[in-house]
């Protein structure tokens, strides 16, 4: 038995080895192009062997390095990972996986592959993959050429020490060199920053390169006339010669590095800083400098223009496609900004040199220290360009700042006006860092520091966010955030934050070098700011500036371009933005009314102040060859025209077709429609919303749908379009009008004080569906009371009355017929009340009750054998005259009325209601009792007669102040005949209750039990053989057949048919009650699937329970979790075990058994041919 049990271990031991030696293979990995250059798309495709029971990790890098490093290695940058495709960084989770899942577990996968580890239960996977090969400036070293793509796969998950273990049957490397471009150059974005209208304003005229293959040299030249005066210019590592400060003619001359046989384009920025001389400047007149460019023959120029006292603008246009063939759409966005606002400081570190600590700050600034800490800030140069920007560093948990500094404390203060800056996060080894830029700050140390503040934080469980952060005293709060940007760790953001008075602010932050969005992303009024002493003029002297985030010792902040600007108040009449529709371009239609006049399409804006927008147009390719387009702005002279980037876009090549018979393989398309809100914008307030709109575009085929989907933030409900309330816990989407320009006009009903996200999806013709995204997130703030609200609950009361009319019939015969007929007729009125709580979002609650009464009547005969000896006689007809007495009558009851006491209990467990009832209750209820009663008499036959009727109704009322009427009705009739063997009773029932009741409910969740003692009256019509009321005989003479009994032995049989009457009275209440929405954790009727939440906290044992409807028992029940990614990160299956509703969980882990980080999750349940999606969020 020892050895028995010592094998089975060792079994055990060398089966747990050869499963930790398994994992997935790579078959082949293809990069194509395969020797790109700096910033140039590839695909990338890689098929690999993995175990169909589990999900495969993959991760791809470039890097400068030839083998696998740890993460967070120089040199080694990750372009495929847990932040998802194309998203480039060294250290894309510092404490956790790093994988981005490439295949998910498929148990019902075709084996035809064998893994590393000998596993033949395994199938082949195929993935490709587009990225950019990062900047150069990625890259230490600059110069390098030699690069390699290192691509990893791992069972489950890969982190950090996993990545570095792979040996080569789970990943590859190719390697490449960076090919050599040739001469080129370029020059682009020459512009200027500050609005410039009294003497001694502030403008910064810049312009940016791109060049290879030689010596480039750049001059620009202060305008003649003296109307400026240079203040600084730079990158000074690459000035040549300058005027001095304070000169008002002269040139720059750049000369920058020679490139000749450099693999990479070399790209920045030259600038310098100029103060307006007024006079000899004037009002509205045109001040232009140029930038000239050469490298050998090739030479480029380009010139910054600003008009004095006149708003600037700022153009930027985009289109969905940068290739498409004849007959697709095409969509042009144009981004426009205008400001009025005077440049206050501007620094943008290129010119700054050694390391600046303790009581050494740069020139400009200032430090604010913590806990005695000064930080380590150190300008890093980019590669090749001189641009530069600053790098913080402190020791752990510490938070060291620096503000503007000026010999006249006044120019660095600030109070009103805007902050622009670009942000970077390095996190090291904080997977929760944070930077953070100073709006303004008293400047002491400590805990006498108060400021306010934006934070932007990578923190990896939520994709990162936005906020502003308010201290008092060193005591700090975070009173507004936003995740509506996913900020990344390595990834450069440019922030704007605009003071719009001294207590309410509002942010934009997006990626670097991408237009500005129209929307902001964060808004935040200090309701407290002037009671907390944070007003400007409380003594303290308020500045702007930067902080370092410094929780572990090697996290590190990057900030480059700090610009200050005062509040301005200029604007442009006659404001107009045109944009020339290409040749290759049918023209389908605009956004906000734009006017096409020939092929000019143009947008009269007005009377324009400091603002931002965007404008949308939309045509059809029609021509072959590539298709470039410029958009412009104009105002009324002398304003300076504007005009933006060019964009190119390639359609199909121009050739003529050969008369051919070709094979077509067709190559379905499959990617998804892209769809989105143009208003309401994001981070936006509104008084009302009567529209939204918005564009679509589709890579594959054409748009076929666009739908919208609202949801309140409070309680996180899904407006129901059905039943026009805030109900549902999953969307519900609604088709708005129009296809790649789209309106809905549909809206729900809004609140003020509240905030909703409007959520859009499309659909193309080749069927692919867009998964949607994180919507636009706006508020209402129309002033109104605020108003208290209850739940109110409304029931669905069926009343159902059961009549049960059960006549016994007992006949035996004897020489002497008698026959005894008894007739009971019990109507039993049953109220029974079903409560479905549905919840509609109205102020006032209005109750309306009808009662529609529906009778049917169903006859069951009951036969009750009896084996009885009787005696059974011999027929013998004989035709007689006999007197037949047919009795009609209308009964009438006498009533006796009896004192009863009967205790009506009503218990209402649920929402007891306290109302108040106007009723008016008709019930009418008339019973016909129509016996008619045939009597035969011979002369031979003594025929005792007594017809006793006897009739009981007992009716019971009981009218308690609940939502739950109850009524009993219950009337018995008794009737003994003993004439004759014929009888025929006709009985018919005819009930009306018509009650109207109208109601004003206001209900608490009490549970209430009520007596209440009534006195019943019973009413006994007896009827005689004169049925008491009225009564006829008629005699008439009949002839009759004589019958002769003989004894005989036989058996009896006692029939008793049964009679069901059922009469339902319904009673439909609706009413629109305000409510405080709650949680219903009871499956939605009507529907086969749902979750019993639509949010978890793992971190409180939460799960999510999956509830499905099965109409049969072993049915496969399939459920895939996916992040907002697009990532599936979970995979499990159950079979239903019995009919009707089954429950699968899922307990917020990955494939991996890991807690799922907290963000916005997608649960795709695929059961009996069918897919349906849920959306939950995950709460750490």
């Amino acid at each position: 038995m020892l050895k028995r049990v010592l094998l089975f271990i060792l079994l055990q031991v060398l089966f747990v080895c050869a499963a930790s030696a398994t994992g997935p293979k790579i078959i082949s990995a293809v990069m194509s192009p395969p020797n790109p250059k700096f910033g140039q798309e590839v695909t990338v495709t890689v098929e690999f062997c993995a175990t169909k029971y589990s999900s495969t990790g993959l991760n791809i890098a470039v890097s400068s390095l030839p083998s696998k490093s740890p993460e967070g290695t120089a040199g080694q940058i990750f372009v495929v990972s847990n932040l998802g495709i194309d998203v480039p960084s060294e250290n894309p989770n510092a404490y956790g996986d790093i994988h981005y899942i490439a295949a998910v577990s498929d148990g019902m996968a075709v084996n035809n592959c064998t893994d590393c580890g000998g596993d033949t239960n395994s199938r082949t996977v195929i993935k490709q993959f587009v990225f950019h090969i990062p900047d150069i400036s990625k890259f230490p070293g600059c110069e390098i050429s030699a690069f390699f793509l290192h691509v990893g796969v791992n069972d489950y998950f890969i982190r950090s020490s996993d990545w570095i273990a792979l040996d080569s049957c789970r990943s590859v490397s190719l390697p490449w060199i960076i090919p050599y471009p040739g001469e080129e150059l370029e020059l682009k974005n020459a512009k200027t920053e500050g609005m410039v209208s009294l003497n001694g304003d502030l403008v910064l005229f810049s312009c940016e390169y791109a060049y290879t293959g030689g010596v480039l040299t750049v001059e620009s030249a202060l305008p003649s006339d003296g109307k400026l005066k240079i203040e600084s210019c730079g990158p000074s590592e690459y000035v040549m010669s300058s005027p001095t400060a304070g000169s008002q003619t002269g040139s720059i001359i750049w000369v920058l590095q020679n490139r000749m046989g450099m693999p990479s384009l070399s790209s920045g920025k030259l600038w310098f800083t100029a103060k307006l001389q007024k006079p000899p400047a004037a009002d509205n007149e045109k001040i232009t400098v140029p930038f000239n460019a050469s490298m050998g023959s090739n030479a480029k120029s380009l010139s910054a223009s600003l008009a004095v006292n006149q708003n600037k603008v700022l153009l930027n246009a985009s289109q969905n496609k940068s290739s498409a063939a004849i007959g697709d759409t095409v969509t042009y966005i144009i981004n426009y900004v205008s400001t009025s606002s005077s440049l206050q400081f501007v620094d943008l570190f290129d010119n700054l040199q050694g390391v600046y600590t303790s009581l050494n700050p740069p020139e400009g600034w200032k430090f604010i220290t913590d806990s005695g800490e000064f930080g380590t800030w150190l300008p890093v140069a980019l590669c090749s360009t001189g641009n530069k920007y600053i790098e913080s560093s402190s020791i752990a948990n510490t938070y060291p700042g620096m503000l503007i500094d000026d010999t006249v404390p006044a120019n660095a203060e600030f109070c009103t006006g805007t902050i622009l800056t670009d942000v970077r996060i390095q996190p090291g080894s904080d997977f929760g860092a944070d930077a953070q830029v100073i709006i303004r700050s008293n400047g002491l140390p400590d805990t006498q520091n108060s400021m306010y503040s934006l934070i932007l934080s990578i923190d990896n469980s939520i994709n990162g966010y936005v906020s502003f952060q308010k201290c008092i005293n060193g005591s700090c709060l975070w009173p507004s955030y936003s995740n509506t940007v996913i900020v990344n760790p390595d990834t450069w953001y440019t922030v704007k934050i605009e003071a719009v008075s001294e207590f309410y602010f509002r942010a934009k932050v997006w990626n670097k070098g991408e237009p500005e969005p129209a929307a902001w992303t964060l808004v935040y009024s200090d309701a407290s700011g002037l009671a907390d002493g944070m007003h400007c003029t409380n003594g303290a002297s308020w500045r702007p500036g930067i902080n370092h985030q410094g929780y572990m010792p090697d996290t590190k902040n990057n900030y480059d371009d700090f610009m200050v600007f005062n509040s301005g108040i200029g604007v442009i009449n006659g404001a107009v933005i045109f944009d020339t529709v290409p040749a290759q371009i049918s023209y389908l239609g605009n956004s906000n009314s734009g006017t096409l006049t020939g092929n000019l399409l143009s947008w009269n804006i007005g009377t324009l102040a400091e603002s931002a927008g965007a404008l949308t147009w939309w045509g059809k390719v029609n021509a072959c060859g590539s298709i470039t387009n410029t958009a412009g702005f104009s105002g009324i002279a002398p304003f300076v025209p504007v005009f933006s980037n060019t964009l190119n876009m390639q359609s199909e090549p121009c050739y003529v077709t050969p008369t051919v018979t070709p094979t077509v393989t067709i190559t379905p398309c499959v990617n998804t429609p892209f769809s989105y809100v143009i208003n309401p914008q994001g981070g936006q307030e509104y008084v009302s919303l009567i529209q939204a709109d918005g564009n679509a575009s589709a890579s594959c085929g054409s748009i076929q749908l666009v739908e919208v989907a609202f949801q309140r933030q409070a309680g996180g409900f899904y407006w129901d379009f059905t039943a026009n309330t805030w109900s549902l816990s999953v969307p519900e989407w609604a088709a708005a009008i129009g296809y790649e320009n789209w309106t809905f006009n549909n809206m729900p009903v809004f609140n003020p004080g509240e905030t909703y996200t409007i959520f859009s999806r499309s659909k193309d013709t080749l069927g692919n569906v867009e998964m949607p995204g994180l919507g636009n997130t706006f508020s209402i703030v129309n002033p109104s009371p605020t108003v208290t609200v209850t739940v109110s609950a409304t029931g669905t009361v069926t009343a159902t009355i059961t009549g049960t009319v059960s006549p016994t019939v007992t006949g035996t015969m004897t020489q002497t017929v008698s026959s005894t007929l008894t007739v009971t007729n019990t109507v039993t009125h049953t109220v029974t009340r079903t409560l479905t709580q549905t919840i509609t979002d109205t102020a006032s609650p209005t109750v309306t009750q009808t009662a529609t009464t529906s009778v049917t009547q169903t006859a069951t005969g009951t036969i009750t054998g009896t084996n009885t000896q009787t005696a059974t006689g011999t027929i013998t007809k004989t035709s007689t005259s006999t007197v037949t007495m047919t009795s009609s009558g209308t009964n009438t009851a006498t009533q006796t009325a009896t004192g009863t006491s009967t205790e009506t209990v009503t218990q209402t467990p649920s929402p007891s209601a306290t109302q108040t009832n106007t009723e008016t209750a008709t019930p009418t209820m008339t019973l016909t009792n129509t016996p008619t009663n045939t009597f035969t008499k011979t002369a031979t036959q003594t025929a005792t007669q007594s017809s006793t009727l006897t009739a009981t109704q007992t009716v019971t009322e009981t009218t308690t102040k609940t939502s739950t009427p109850t009524q009993t009705a219950t009337q018995t009739i008794t009737s003994t005949a003993t004439p004759s063997p014929t009888m025929t009773i006709t009985i018919t029932v005819t009930t009306t209750n018509t009650p109207s009741v109208t109601q004003t409910n206001t209900e608490t969740n009490t549970p209430t039990d009520t007596a209440t003692d009534t006195a019943t009256d019973t009413q006994t019509p007896t009827p005689s053989d004169t049925f008491t009321n009225t009564a006829t005989y008629t005699y008439t003479e009949t002839p009759t057949e004589t019958y002769t009994f003989t004894d005989t032995p036989t058996e009896t049989y006692t029939s008793t048919p049964t009679y069901t009457f059922t009469e339902t009275n319904t009673f439909t209440h609706t009413y629109t009650p305000t409510i405080t929405p709650t949680f219903t954790n009871t499956p939605t009727p009507n529907i086969d699937i749902a979750l019993d939440r639509n949010y978890a906290e793992p971190l409180k044992g939460d799960s999510i329970k999956i509830s499905v409807k099965a109409s049969v028992i072993g049915e496969l029940v399939e459920i895939k979790v996916y992040n907002i990614s697009g990532e599936r990160i979970k995979q499990f299956n159950f079979n239903t075990v019995i009919t009707g509703w089954n429950e699968g969980y899922w307990d917020c882990k990955n494939d991996a058994g890991k807690t799922v980080g907290q963000g916005l999750y997608f649960i795709r349940i695929t059961r009996a041919g069918t897919v349906e999606t849920r959306k939950v969020f995950i709460i750490k």
